[in-house]
């Protein structure tokens, strides 16, 4: 039923952008940007049975705990780097959509290092 959803609004919007003057630059980057928030406030509910099944594997368990949060909010950081950069490139930034990703791709790193820090130790401690 989502899928639907979203199918409609993209479908709205092609038709807006196509009823849309070509040299109102400005108005049309308002209407991809609300385009695409729509379709995220759209797709929220579909997600949200997967943050309650994690959650709950992760109280059983089942998942490594203090690694879950880091998954989570380097999956987020991809999905809103990606599509500010597919916003940019629309609007004929390239450049700017580049250093968005590499920037996304830089605090994954960051939200990584706790990570990597346990990952040296378990190492180290294996090694002597």
């Amino acid at each position: 039923m989502t899928l639907m959803k979203i199918c409609g609004i993209v479908v709205i919007f092609l038709i807006f952008c196509l009823i849309l003057p070509k040299g109102k630059g400005n108005l049309s980057v308002i209407v991809g940007i609300s385009m695409c928030l729509l379709i995220v406030i759209s797709g929220i509910d579909n997600i949200s049975p997967i943050f309650e099944y994690v959650n709950e594997l992760t109280k059983k368990g089942a998942l490594l705990g203090k690694y879950t949060p880091v998954l989570f909010k380097a999956m987020g950081i991809g999905f809103v780097c990606s599509a500010m950069a597919g916003i940019c490139r629309e609007n004929g930034e390239s450049s700017v959509a580049a250093c968005v990703e590499f920037f996304g791709k830089g605090e994954m790193l960051v939200c990584a290092l706790p990570v990597f820090k346990d990952l040296l130790a378990l190492a180290i401690e294996a090694g002597g």
